[in-house]
């Protein structure tokens, strides 16, 4: 069985060396902070929008 996070970042092409360079860990720690970010900062203009 195939680690789902090794095989998302293998798939995408930007990821490949990527995920030859770092461990499993890393990759999933990477991908995580990133979708986290990319929640906040989502909020944060919703937010915005709201006090204006």
């Amino acid at each position: 069985m195939e680690d789902i996070s090794y095989s998302f970042s293998r798939n995408m092409h930007g990821f490949k060396l990527f995920s030859l360079t770092r461990t499993d860990f890393e990759v999933r720690n990477v991908l995580l902070v990133s979708d986290q970010t990319h929640k906040q900062t989502e909020v944060d203009e919703w937010e915005q929008e709201e006090t204006q």
